[in-house]
């Protein structure tokens, strides 16, 4: 059957395909992608490879050059919106001088970006210089490929992945504990790429106390992030942007109890341990090493102890009891304040890998953005049950945009939080700027993508594409 796609949208596809070089490399930057076309030919690609380097706008026009192309006169396709703001922590100059410098006469852009120091400036900047600008190309597509991005900037907070395995009958693990293989090698590749793509992973004291992890990134069938390439550089620096390849390691532990011999304090990359302002030196001092850094939190509604007091902290949010004998408490830190200090520090994107509390502590506060679960064939004995049972989940958080994944033995459901896709539809073009066309413009450009006129754009449908008009 021959193909219904467009040359344009061709285009946008191999830069959304570039983009994913910087997958794992880039964060708290967004993955772009950029292709450069004169004359249905692609003279130059580009992409954003690492924290701190060249965009893919810059890194577009460089190849073009090097190719022994002129890219005047050329149209770009950008899987986001070009940045056009100086700041003393900006790696970068911005973007539209880029563009404009080489003489580029078109822009087809997918996503606006929500950085405020952008939303939809970039695009403005370059239209007031007379380019023509077209918006909106594969815009769904593009959000969906960088939804951490996304919906971190417009929640102010990490997004939040929570992750687990089950049995069929519900099940996380066996009666007695201990580490219990519930789904295949498959899916174990699959999980490790979930890992890949996410800033940080975030578990429990009672998980490390338990199942002793390492927490790295080692089964993934592609390593995190491969290369060079674009987007805007976040207004603040962390440890986050120029992490290895492995995800910072964040253990929740109040009274820093983790074991200092701790598998995962030897693996490379970060661990951070969040932990109670009051722990004291002596037992903070085996933890002042590379690669480990404490994070004090204040735990939500509990004083601190005093000399005569001694104080469990919510024992309920790290322990392995069966859910029917739980005591249940108040949390042992807010979950609005751990994300908080993530994001602070550069963090973007959150997998939570458990245990069951620290799960269920999650939803319980409301605070996530997608759940994957991976349901394995086995039927297993006793109480350990799924983070979903017991939690208090409103109606309104059912997920959405849904997939269904065979893995061998082992089906992967994944989706997202409903609130999480409603904060991506208002990021759409649509929504994130208020325009009138300009005198005599019309939409000229957006009917030579997709043949809509301005008499029926209102009833565009998802993923179709219009001309950004001047901004009132």
């Amino acid at each position: 059957m021959p193909s219904r796609m467009s040359p344009r949208e061709r285009y946008m596809r191999r830069a959304l395909q570039l983009a994913e070089h910087g997958r794992g490399r880039v964060s708290p930057n967004p993955t772009v992608g950029a292709v450069l076309v004169r004359d249905g030919t692609v003279i130059g690609e580009g992409y954003h490879a690492v924290y701190g380097g060249p965009h893919a706008e810059t890194e577009c026009i460089r190849d073009a050059y090097a190719r022994g192309n002129d890219p005047r006169g050329a149209t770009m396709y950008c899987t986001l919106e070009p940045c056009s703001f100086r700041s003393p922590n900006k790696h970068n100059a911005p973007c539209t001088d880029a563009i404009l410098e080489a003489g580029i006469s078109r822009l087809v852009v997918a996503a606006r970006d929500p950085n405020p120091a952008v939303s939809g400036r970039g695009v403005q900047v370059l239209r007031d210089a007379g380019l023509e600008v077209i918006c909106g190309l594969l815009e769904r597509r593009a959000l969906e490929a960088d939804e951490a991005y996304f919906v971190s900037v417009a929640g102010g907070r990490p997004m939040v992945h929570l992750k687990w395995a089950q049995s069929l009958n519900g099940r996380i693990a066996r009666a007695g504990g201990g580490k219990t293989a519930i789904s295949g090698p498959e899916a174990l590749r699959h999980a490790h790429g979930i890992r890949a793509q996410c800033d940080a992973i975030l578990v429990g004291r009672g998980t490390v106390a338990l199942d002793d992890p390492s927490l790295t990134v080692r089964h993934a069938d592609e390593p995190p992030g491969a290369g060079t390439g674009a987007g805007t550089d976040a207004t603040e620096q962390s440890s986050a942007g120029h992490r290895a390849a492995q995800p910072i390691r964040v253990v929740l532990d109040p009274e820093l109890k983790t074991s200092n011999s701790a598998r995962m304090l030897e693996e490379p990359g970060e661990t951070w341990i969040v932990i109670r302002p009051w722990v004291s030196q002596l037992r903070r001092r085996p933890f002042e090493r590379p690669g480990v850094t404490l994070i004090e939190l204040p735990p939500t509604e509990l004083p601190p102890p005093t000399p005569n007091t001694s104080v469990s902290l919510a024992p309920a949010l790290f322990s392995q009891a069966p859910l029917s004998r739980l005591s249940i408490s108040p949390p042992s830190f807010s979950i609005a304040a751990v994300l908080d200090a993530l994001y602070r520090r550069g963090v973007r994107s959150v997998l939570v890998e458990g245990g069951s509390e620290t799960h269920r502590g999650f939803l319980d506060s409301g605070l996530w953005d997608r759940l994957s679960v991976y349901i394995g064939p086995a039927l297993l004995d006793g109480e350990v049950l799924s983070p979903a049972c017991g939690a208090h989940i409103a109606d309104t958080e059912a997920i959405t945009e849904r997939t269904v994944t065979e893995l061998g033995n082992t089906v992967c459901i994944s989706g997202l939080n409903s609130a999480a896709a409603a904060r991506l539809e208002t990021l759409r073009w649509e929504f994130g700027v208020a325009a009138q066309s300009s005198p005599g413009q019309g939409f000229s450009g957006l009917n030579g993508l997709n043949g809509l006129n301005r008499r029926n754009e209102p009833n565009r449908q998802k993923g179709e594409c219009c001309v950004h008009r001047t901004r009132t």
